[in-house]
């Protein structure tokens, strides 16, 4: 989920509350000391040498079924199985992140009382924005053309010692730059617009090295624990984007890596934007390597969508991680998608990733989570991430970062961790599913959740996909669609013989036509057990059709709908209650 952050407001800092003492030693920093004036000549100054950076705890190595993680203190696998942490703010209309600002701004405490929480759930990972907080406002990053504050570097430090304390490996992950030493270099390339102009010119990179130094060198040198940093991540999200220059501007350029692309002709417009992410990725992983030789360096991925590189209309962003796969300095990819929105789910999803092939590196779930557009109730949201959480496992993944872990209320988009009593931690927990390839019951009680299902037609084509397990997926964001007009029939296969007390089907139709559903529960050998008939008209508006049975039939194994509508059939969801 890409995140639009801007700059807000422009003020001076304030010094931020000293770090808490660490429960290991710091690294050494350089201080040269010459003896006062003696009436002997004095000794040569007395010079400390800089220690190398802690090892990291957390390595790459190859497994049994291909690159995994692993604790270089234990010798085992490790997991990654955290949440994406946040403690975001609403200022002057944008979003902003309050967690290391310097002097008064942050909320610190409040950010490692949620370490403490995640923790005594069992969980060991957690990302989070490292410069989300920008240049000019009171407190944050940097300023103008200065590096990084140092008060906001000890502030970071602070939150590694806590993490480190409670046995939390963190990811630090970024989005924009902004501020002049952030972003003169790639002002430099009008040609170029957006993150074309972050990745694909010299002046971008220049200013991303410029940015990855100042981080890294500055954690160094405020004493930061390196060993509790999971992973620098280049960029929360990498693509390019179509819709902008340099393509539908000019037809040459010239890129960071000096060499020159015709974009009149798609086989040199693909060369380079592969070559482009590889240059890009190979020259800042090497930039941190260089400063911290043994951390671990990733870069996040979406699904790419409805092709194999480019989402369709209007949303215009290039997608292929196949490129970084070949650059030996990036150890893993953090690929993330989110459950109830892909025609055909976590198969389609997969498909598009481009990832299939990937076993020379870890791939981790960086972000995944449940919507309140597609999932109603908390427990439809349980299912749906655990669900996925086992889909996704069964790929091969080496860890899972649920979004988010706790909204504050400033974003309403997805369930959080925390709210409804801690449902969704406690339901993902190592001690509730210590297993994530295990997927549990649904939590929700609806028998139909993926079953096999049936249907009289339903779409198919090279542009899209809504076949009748859609509407037994879960989800209201997808959906079963017959086009052509009824009679059309959809079937639902409960396995099992049960006792049905409830059925309920959604739709949005979309236009104000007659509509007859008579639904049909059928027993083992097909005889009929009992129907039900909805007689409404339908509007623009979402609809909810659900009825309850005073005396709920038994020894059902089928479920049968049948629509009769001048038009196209769709329902986003249909969901069967009793007990088996």
């Amino acid at each position: 989920m890409l995140l639009a952050l801007f700059i807000v407001v422009a003020a001076a800092c304030d010094d931020a509350a000293p770090a808490p003492e660490p429960t290991i030693e710091q690294p050494p920093t350089t201080v040269a000391t010459t003896l006062p004036p003696a009436t002997t000549p004095p000794p040569p100054p007395v010079t400390t040498t800089v220690a190398p950076p802690s090892e990291h705890r957390i390595g790459v190595r190859s497994g049994a079924d291909g690159a995994e993680f692993f604790d270089r203190l234990t010798g085992e696998t490790w997991i990654a199985r955290g949440f994406n942490h946040w403690r975001w703010e609403l200022r002057g209309g944008y979003l902003m992140d309050q967690t290391f600002r310097a002097g008064a701004f942050n909320h610190l405490d409040e950010a490692k009382a949620d370490l403490a929480a995640m923790a005594d759930y069992g969980y060991n990972a957690v990302r989070i924005w490292f410069a989300a907080c920008f240049d000019g406002a009171v407190g944050c990053f940097s300023e103008g053309d200065a590096s990084v504050r140092r008060e906001y570097l000890a502030n970071v430090a602070d939150y590694l010692w806590t993490a480190r304390e409670l046995g939390i490996q963190v990811m630090f992950t970024v989005d924009d730059l902004v501020g002049d030493r952030y972003t003169s270099g790639m002002n430099r390339h009008p040609e170029f617009e957006g993150y074309n102009r972050h990745d694909l010119t010299a002046g971008g990179i220049e200013d991303q090295v410029r940015f990855w130094e100042d981080v890294v060198g500055g954690l160094i040198d405020a004493g930061a624990p390196l060993d509790v940093i999971w992973a620098y991540e280049l960029r929360n999200e990498q693509f390019f984007e179509a819709n902008r220059a340099p393509f539908g501007v000019v037809d040459e350029v010239t890129t960071a890596n000096g060499e020159t692309y015709d974009l009149t002709d798609p086989a040199e417009v693909k060369r380079m934007l592969d070559e482009g992410q590889a240059h890009w990725a190979r020259t800042l992983a090497s930039t941190i390597k260089a400063l911290d030789p043994t951390a671990l360096v990733t870069v996040g991925f979406f699904a790419s969508g409805q092709g194999p590189r480019v989402f369709g209309p209007p949303d215009q962003r290039l997608v292929d991680p196949r490129p970084i796969l070949e650059v030996g300095e990036i150890d893993f990819i953090d690929f993330r998608e989110y459950p109830g929105f892909m025609p055909g789910g976590w198969d389609t999803v997969w498909a598009n990733s481009l990832l299939g092939d990937a076993v020379d590196v870890p791939i981790v779930m960086g972000e995944f989570g449940a919507f309140y557009s597609a999932y109603d109730t908390i427990e439809e949201a349980i299912t749906a991430q655990t669900d996925w959480l086992a889909k996704a496992c069964a790929e091969g993944f080496d860890g899972y970062l649920g979004w988010v872990w706790d909204n504050l209320d400033t974003y309403d988009e997805t369930w959080d961790a925390v709210g409804n009593d801690g449902a969704i931690a406690a339901a993902l927990s190592p001690a509730a599913l210590p297993d994530p390839c295990d997927a549990p019951p649904p939590a929700t009680g609806n028998l139909a959740y993926a079953k096999p299902t049936t249907a009289s037609l339903w779409e198919e084509s090279d542009e899209f996909v809504a076949p009748p397990s859609n509407a037994v997926d879960g989800s209201e964001g997808t959906w079963w669609t017959a086009p052509d007009a009824g009679p059309q029939w959809i079937e639902i296969d409960l396995v099992d013989p049960a006792a049905i007390d409830r059925i309920r089907l959604h739709t949005d139709l979309g236009a104000d036509t007659p509509l007859r559903v008579v639904v049909e529960l059928l027993a083992e050998d097909r005889s009929v057990v009992a129907t039900h008939e909805f007689t409404t008209k339908t509007s623009t508006s979402s609809l909810t059709l659900e009825h309850t049975f005073n005396a709920p039939p038994t020894e059902v194994r089928f479920v049968r709908m049948t629509t009769y509508r001048d038009a196209w059939i769709i329902w986003h969801e249909i969901e069967v209650y009793g007990h088996q």
